[in-house]
């Protein structure tokens, strides 16, 4: 299918005069087969710019989310290039176009002379943004040092004429995170007359407001949401996973913020796996969110006093939320739609919130508020899912709030550079659990975390809670891994690993950390 809303093409498999249609139905077998198909363009649907016509390869069986399996951005109407000129190979984390992902961190790269037999000299090139892409980067040569990340707005390689890959980093240009999936062009020139080589298209992958979401954001993030609690009800996991039982792993201890970062960035990876161009947006809950709080986002207030279900329009797939075999999510805020929640409320302001303290342990008291003051003003009466932990996760804006929880965490980390994991002031609680005390197993920084470590023990979510004592269940499976780098985090995940989320300090290489950022929180 076409992705890019520029130049679009049509499908088909014998070429030549075949009138072609807008998909394609092709069987991949497990033999590494290739398949021959062919493109042409649409009637006059030339493309804009270069890269502005995306093909997107979907996985057809239901019963794999009709997941995103690759992405190809080319151009529409442009002439082929000379034999002659340099052709360039570039891999962004790896040759998958399913991880030309990056954040504000440093992401791996390399490049290379494909036809390097044609030359008898290495070839010098000029990496540089193209002029109208959206998404921008700065560039590091290999030479970058860890826990920094790339400043240049362009940089000059030499490729060897032996074909051997030349290494350089990338990372976002802070104040030019992406749009849509592959809208970040680096144009690959020859120095000496600016003679364009080739183009390597990806994605500046950004969580952002989501009051400032654009109608396709915003869309693309609803439709991933409802695929994927329509199929294999995935999401009950993570309702199972916050569930009772569970409480103690994640709440009223100093492990509640690497527990949620954990949870959010689970879920994050699980909606990229049907769109990988998907972020997990924030709800700022100390200003107003209009766009938020509406019949064509998260649901707006009930019109009516009586009702308890959030308002949808007919045409937003959240208006047939189903949950437990209902439809509908219940929720009717003590705020009107468009009003600044702090009006109303003591609710922390962020600047209140990142001014707690210095250290973790002063820090950590954002738990109760604002984090607890927002479930209880985004849900006001009794009965709504966000007031009882239990039940909180069945309304999916939990995520949008844990994922501002996280991003002030983030923005406190960055204030007072505090992401050494072996630092009291970045983390409290050190070491393992004893064995004893009041913190509960899975808070100390070198304890596992349910349910990923899949320990199951005897609690139910009623009775008594031990602090060494753990859930009866362990829903959900390992940390599901991202592409670009398989132990961000490792399969058993640890506060230590969620501590440094913009770079991994297990690794001895340099990388991009967890593969998430925020739209007002830089690298440094």
């Amino acid at each position: 299918m076409n992705l890019g809303k520029g130049g679009l093409v049509l499908f088909s498999r014998t070429g030549g005069s075949s009138a072609g249609s807008k998909i394609l139905t092709l069987t991949l077998l497990k033999n590494s087969t290739f398949h021959t198909f062919y493109i042409k363009r649409k009637s006059n649907l030339y493309s804009q710019i270069d890269k502005d016509a995306v093909l997107e390869v979907i996985d057809e069986r239901s019963t794999n989310h009709h997941a995103v399996l690759a992405r190809k951005a080319f151009m529409v109407g442009s002439s082929a290039l000379p034999s002659t000129t340099a052709r360039i190979e570039m891999k962004i984390n790896s040759v998958s176009t399913l991880d030309d992902y990056i954040t504000w961190s440093p992401t791996f790269c390399s490049i290379r002379l494909s036809n390097y037999s044609s030359f008898s000299s290495p070839v010098s090139i000029l990496l540089r943004n193209m002029t109208n892409s959206t998404g921008k980067v700065h560039f590091a040569n290999s030479l970058l040092l860890p826990s920094s990340t790339c400043t240049s707005d362009s940089l000059n390689l030499t490729l060897p004429n032996t074909g051997t890959w030349v290494d350089f980093f990338i990372s976002g240009n802070f104040t030019y995170p992406s749009k849509t999936d592959k809208d970040a062009v680096i144009d690959i020139v020859r120095p000496s007359n600016n003679t364009l080589y080739s183009r390597e298209a990806f994605m500046v992958r950004v969580r952002k407001n989501a009051n400032n979401l654009s109608i396709d954001e915003r869309d693309r993030f609803i439709n991933s949401l409802v695929t994927l609690n329509n199929t294999n009800n995935d999401y009950l996991n993570f309702v199972e996973i916050h569930s009772k039982s569970g409480t103690p792993e994640g709440h009223n201890g100093p492990g509640f913020l690497p527990w949620h970062r954990a949870l959010i960035l689970n879920f994050e990876r699980e909606l990229q796996n049907i769109d990988p161009g998907v972020s997990l947006p924030y709800w700022r809950f100390d200003e107003a969110a209009p766009s938020v709080f509406s019949v064509d986002f998260m649901g707006s207030k009930p019109l009516t006093s009586t009702d308890a279900f959030a308002d949808f329009n007919v045409s937003n797939p959240l208006a047939l939320w189903n949950m437990a075999g209902a439809t509908g999510i219940r929720r009717t805020s003590i705020f009107e739609n468009g009003d600044n929640p702090t009006t109303i409320s003591t609710i922390r302001s962020e600047v209140s919130t990142l001014s707690l303290g210095s250290n973790f342990t002063l820090f950590k008291g954002l738990e109760g508020n604002p984090h607890g003051t927002s479930h209880t003003l985004a849900a006001s009466k009794t009965g709504d899912w966000l007031r009882s932990l239990q039940t909180a996760i069945q309304d999916p804006i939990f995520f949008l709030l844990h994922s501002n929880v996280d991003r002030l965490w983030a923005k406190w980390q960055w204030i007072n550079n505090l992401y050494d994991p072996l630092s009291i002031n970045s983390y409290s609680a050190q070491g393992e659990y004893p064995g004893s005390g009041s913190i509960h197993i899975g808070h100390y920084l070198n304890d596992t975390m349910w349910p990923w470590n899949g320990i199951t023990g005897t609690y139910t979510g009623s009775g008594t809670i031990y602090p060494g004592e753990r859930p009866n269940i362990a829903p959900g499976g390992i940390f599901p891994e991202a592409l670009s780098f398989a132990s961000a985090p490792v399969s058993y995940p640890q506060p230590y690993q969620m501590i440094d989320y913009k770079y991994n300090r297990i690794s001895s290489t340099i990388n991009s950390g967890l593969g998430f950022c925020y739209d007002d929180v830089p690298f440094q």
